[in-house]
């Protein structure tokens, strides 16, 4: 669905038998409120708006591209966990405001998989831990790095990690690394804390969206590339525990 003049979307009926709803780019949208007993499926593109979902008992699947700077996230994770509670699959696409702190976030009691996509500033992952922290049940989780940030040619000291067990994640994706100090902190409290961590897979490339499309940017070519990637390597090997597998592409 994509309507410029649409400003209240209300999707309301017992027995519609809709189980998927794409919204794109209504830029006019202020609110959208779904009452769909059979949806399964709601993805949603534009600013942000307030989510509304009533009755929807088999919607597992959300992904939401968020255009613009936020500060509301907290509001829209804090609907969704309430609201959709047997949500299983779920995609963040967003930029947030320099120094944002995420806390006290009701449980995702059983989200299994988790996409976020964002463009951090300096020490801007905590919010992505604090989100961590609040889906016990997670076994997947993709990271998309959208912004470059300085590799640390020389490693700096490592602040140790605050302790979150993560006792079911097994795999781990982060594309878009660029080995600044606060990727390589992020990585080292996941190596430290998924205690059934099986893989940690880290791009040196991100991966963004645009109208449904993936768009690559490479990260670096020949011997400087070869170069990062074997550093931070070493960097996170050093840190992780030995039934870990850890590759950096």
């Amino acid at each position: 669905m994509k309507c410029q003049k649409l400003v209240d979307l209300t999707i309301t009926h017992s027995s519609l038998r809709l189980k998927y709803l794409e919204v794109n780019d209504c830029l006019l949208l202020r609110r959208v409120m779904i009452y769909a007993v059979n949806l399964v499926a709601f993805l949603y593109t534009g600013p942000m708006i307030v989510f509304l979902f009533e009755n929807v008992p088999k919607l597992q699947i959300i992904a939401t591209g968020i255009k613009g700077i936020t500060d509301s996230i907290f509001h829209l994770l804090t609907g969704l966990a309430n609201d959709v509670p047997q949500l299983k699959d779920l995609s963040l696409w967003l930029h947030v405001k320099a120094g944002f702190i995420l806390e006290r976030l009701p449980l995702f009691a059983n989200l299994k998989k988790l996409h976020i996509a964002t463009a951090p500033k300096e020490d801007d992952l905590h919010w992505i831990i604090a989100l961590l922290k609040s889906c016990p049940l997670l076994t997947y989780f993709q990271l998309h790095l959208l912004s470059v940030q300085a590799y640390e040619k020389e490693p700096k000291e490592i602040r140790k990690p605050q302790k979150c067990p993560h006792d079911h994640l097994k795999n781990v994706v982060i594309r878009g690394f660029c080995g600044s100090q606060n990727e390589i902190e992020f990585a080292t409290y996941v190596l430290q804390n998924a205690t059934s961590l099986e893989t940690m897979l880290i791009h040196l490339q991100a991966c963004c969206y645009q109208d449904g499309k993936s768009n690559h940017r490479e990260a670096g070519e020949g011997t400087s590339a070869t170069i990062t990637a074997d550093r931070i390597f070493e960097q996170l090997q050093a840190e992780a525990p030995p039934h870990v597998k850890i590759m950096v592409l």
